[in-house]
């Protein structure tokens, strides 16, 4: 079976599925990064709430512990989002490769035509 057995839409449609669930990915990521602060921001909260108002050296080491929690977040967002967008750029690649290869075939056809 040659590229131009296939149907000459399929790899496009390939291509703009790649980047739908590349997209759909972002969001859910984002979501969950969302959530992570949020829960991150009430658990700080609630430690102040439990420490006296003059209670500062206290209160300071909550405050480093909820940016130490924030930057790992941070991180971890950023390790998940380089991750799936090499993984996604590599095959998004790997589609156009396939795109340019029937291009290709249709004009070696009309060269010999």
């Amino acid at each position: 079976m040659t590229n131009n057995d296939l149907d000459p839409k399929a790899p496009k449609l390939l291509y703009d599925s790649t980047i739908d669930k590349y997209e759909d990915w972002l969001d859910r990521l984002e979501t969950a990064f969302n959530n992570r602060c949020e829960e991150i921001r009430v658990a700080t909260h609630q430690k102040l709430d439990a420490l006296p108002k003059n209670d500062l050296v206290g209160r300071k080491k909550v405050l480093e512990g909820e940016k130490m929690e924030l930057d790992q977040a941070v991180s971890e967002l950023k390790e998940a989002i380089g991750k799936s967008g090499r993984d996604t750029r590599k095959t998004l690649e790997k589609i156009q490769a396939q795109m340019d290869d029937a291009a290709s075939d249709v004009e070696n056809e009309l060269d010999v035509l």
